[in-house]
């Protein structure tokens, strides 16, 4: 069996590090540490640090480069990293001007991969340290860190340049592989022995083929049955069969989460509550619950298609509106198939920062 072994991430030490460098490192070594990552050199060149690392025994693993050093010199940290022997670099942090705006965000993202395009041509491997911040703020109707990965190379396409043919699947821990993707390449074909119901966020009512909606499963193995279990994905189902020859029924791939659940002006605004509208307004299509912010507040647009209506049947929405979210909010009714079939009924579109 191969042994692990055991390094150090530098940063841990960073008050101990700001004092003495070469000291410190000296110590991890004496520690019986293996490797270390790096978060700042010492003010030392990478070939004296390189000639101290041999020195201790110690390997270089990777660093800790801020962003926006990065940015401005990928190619000197990309040099220095090789001269350590070192093979990962990692952005620790974005600050807020980095994702302030869609706009921000969009170039931040570009800069980012053009620095890994950099990394990978020299056998360097780039990534980002995420934290709690990036899962709890949103752009629009994305979580944050969905959009800085949005970008990211496709593994399947860095694999078959290397002659690697990767199939994706779509599985969780409690109930295996749902649903697998095939050499046609067209959606994700669901497992024989699984039941796949597509529903709409927040009502559990089953949704037509081609409908964005939460995946519910159900599978009937005598040792663990598992009646709709909602799994809190959104996908979709797929008409017709797949061109290679299985005929079960086909997925979409995975689309995001359901939980759009978000807070207005100190109340929580959820799914099931735009559902509540969708019923008592049998009329209405698909609904989108729009956040932005004017000025200093809060507001609310719900979105509604609907064949006709007009000015009265917003003004009863409207109603309805706030007497399930106690929230007062605009109605905009939209003619059918003008909202996005993607699964979402709220999108908290606020500016992040």
């Amino acid at each position: 069996m191969t042994r692990l072994k055991i390094g150090l991430q530098m940063y841990t030490l960073r008050s101990e590090t700001a004092n003495d460098f070469l000291g410190t490192l000296r110590k991890v070594a004496e520690l019986g540490y293996e490797g270390v990552e790096f978060a700042g050199y010492g003010g030392l060149d990478a070939k004296t640090l390189r000639a101290e690392l041999d020195a201790l025994g110690l390997q270089a693993i990777g660093a800790h480069v801020p962003l926006p050093r990065m940015l401005e010199a990928a190619e000197e940290e990309i040099e220095y990293m090789l001269t350590l022997g070192g093979k990962y670099i990692v952005v620790p942090w974005m600050g807020p001007e980095t994702y302030e705006s869609e706009s921000a965000l969009a170039d931040t993202c570009g800069k980012l991969e053009s620095a890994a395009k950099l990394c990978a041509e020299r056998g360097i491997v780039f990534g980002y340290h995420n934290h709690a911040f990036e899962l709890e703020i949103r752009l629009k109707d994305r979580r944050l860190l969905d959009a800085i990965f949005a970008g990211a190379p496709s593994l399947q396409a860095e694999l078959a340049g290397r002659g690697i043919a990767a199939f994706q699947c779509y599985a969780t821990a409690d109930l295996g592989c749902i649903a697998y993707e095939t050499e046609a390449r067209e959606g994700l074909v669901v497992e024989e022995d699984i039941i796949v119901e597509i529903v709409r966020p927040g009502t559990g009512d089953p949704l037509p083929e081609g409908e964005i909606g939460e995946v519910v499963v159900t599978t009937l193995d005598p040792h663990h049955p598992i009646i709709r279990l909602a799994l809190g994905d959104l996908s979709g189902v797929m008409p017709g069969a797949s061109p290679c020859g299985r005929t079960n029924m086909r997925i979409l791939g995975w689309r995001g989460r359901a939980d759009q659940t978000t807070k207005v002006r100190g109340m929580f605004v959820r799914p099931e509550q735009m559902a509540e509208i969708a019923r008592r307004h049998p009329e209405l299509h698909r609904l989108r619950l729009v956040v932005t912010r004017e000025g200093e507040q809060d507001a609310m647009t719900l979105c509604a298609e609907a064949t006709a209506g007009g000015d009265a049947l917003a003004q009863a929405v409207a109603q309805s509106l706030q007497a399930v979210t106690k929230l007062r909010g605009v109605v905009e009714i939209l003619p059918p198939g003008s909202l996005p079939n993607d699964g979402k009924v709220i999108a908290d579109e606020r500016p992040v920062g």
